[in-house]
C-alpha cells in the first residue's frame, strides 16, 4: 500500500511517524486537504483573489477556457518564485523545494 495514501492514518499516527520532517508536513497537508474537498494551495489561491473556491472555479473557467486550472498554475508558479526571492534557504535548487512547511505557510500569508 502506498503509505502517502493510507485512508485509516490519523492524527497519532501522524505525530508518532519517525520519517524526515518533509514527509510528515506533506502527510500533515493531506490529513488537512480531507477535512474539505478543496485542495488548500488551491484555497489560498482562492483567498488571494477573494473568492470562494466555486467563485474561483466558474471565473477560471470563463478567463481560461479547456484549462481551467491555468490561472491556479500560473499564480502557484509566481508565488514559487517569490517564495525562493524571499527563502531561497528552502529550496534544494531553484526548482525544488525543500521546506514544504514553510511553503505551505508562505502561501497561506499569499
Amino acid at each position: 500500500m502506498n503509505p502517502w495514501n493510507n485512508p485509516d492514518e490519523t492524527d497519532q499516527q501522524l505525530e508518532d511517524d519517525h520519517r524526515a520532517p518533509d514527509a510528515r508536513a506533506r502527510r500533515r497537508m493531506r490529513l488537512a486537504a480531507r477535512a474539505s474537498e478543496w485542495n488548500p494551495h488551491y484555497l489560498a489561491y482562492c483567498r488571494a483573489h477573494g473568492h470562494t473556491p466555486e467563485e474561483q472555479r466558474d471565473l477560471d473557467r470563463e478567463a481560461f477556457p479547456g484549462g481551467i486550472n491555468c490561472g491556479f498554475m500560473l499564480w502557484m508558479s509566481e508565488q514559487r518564485r517569490l517564495f525562493n526571492e524571499a527563502h531561497p534557504e528552502a529550496f534544494y535548487d531553484r526548482h525544488i523545494i525543500a521546506d514544504h512547511d514553510a511553503w505551505s505557510a508562505w502561501l497561506s500569508r499569499h
